[in-house]
């Protein structure tokens, strides 16, 4: 309600994960649209307590764990969404896959991931994800690739259908795939509209 009301400039995207971990997402350009955006951010927390009483530090003291910043970067060569770039306030449930690769065996890695993309399209396989790799506050080498849904059901259903078209070859490249990594994390949840602050563009 404060950004709305101060009227901040960007928009952010917040996600709910099934083990009760909050992801605010924000997009930007590049490393300098970073460097701005953290600027923003420092003046606006100012802002929001000098014009709103509302001291950051203070109110969220005691309700969270950490808070851990992270820079991703979208793959559109392993990506494979079928509509172009996911549009983040689309999302209404989600699944994230976070791999955290082998060191040294990254362009390995990513050959495998091409493969599976070029699989998917030929395949005219209606669902598909994004892809993005970690630049800063990630485990790196890291890759992360996120599937959208309508609902937990929409993704069950969408992903039999999907998985019964693509067979055992796909099935053989992604155990392929799984060599060069030295774990995998799977994460569900939904996307919060109600938590988020979208600027109409």
């Amino acid at each position: 309600a404060i950004f709305e009301k101060l009227n901040y400039p960007r928009s952010y995207y917040v996600y709910q994960t099934e083990d009760f971990h909050y992801w605010w997402v924000m997009i930007i350009k590049d490393l300098n649209d970073f460097e701005k955006l953290g600027q923003e951010l420092g003046s606006f927390v100012l802002r929001m307590e000098e014009e709103e009483g509302f001291v950051f530090g203070e109110e969220f003291k005691g309700k969270t764990l950490f808070m851990k910043p992270m820079i991703l970067q979208w793959l559109p060569d392993l990506s494979c969404m079928p509509e172009g770039a996911m549009k983040f306030d689309q999302a209404q449930y989600f699944r994230w896959g976070h791999c955290y690769v082998k060191v040294g065996f990254e362009n390995e890695f990513k050959e495998q991931w091409v493969k599976m993309v070029q699989m998917m399209y030929a395949k005219e396989i209606g669902m598909g994800w994004n892809a993005y790799t970690g630049v800063m506050g990630t485990e790196n080498p890291y890759c992360m690739w996120g599937e959208i849904y309508d609902s937990p059901l929409d993704m069950e259903t969408k992903r039999a259908a999907a998985f019964k078209k693509l067979g055992e070859e796909f099935n053989a490249l992604w155990m392929e795939t799984l060599q060069f990594m030295r774990e995998l994390e799977v994460q569900e949840g939904w996307y919060r509209p109600d938590l988020s602050y979208i600027i109409e563009e």
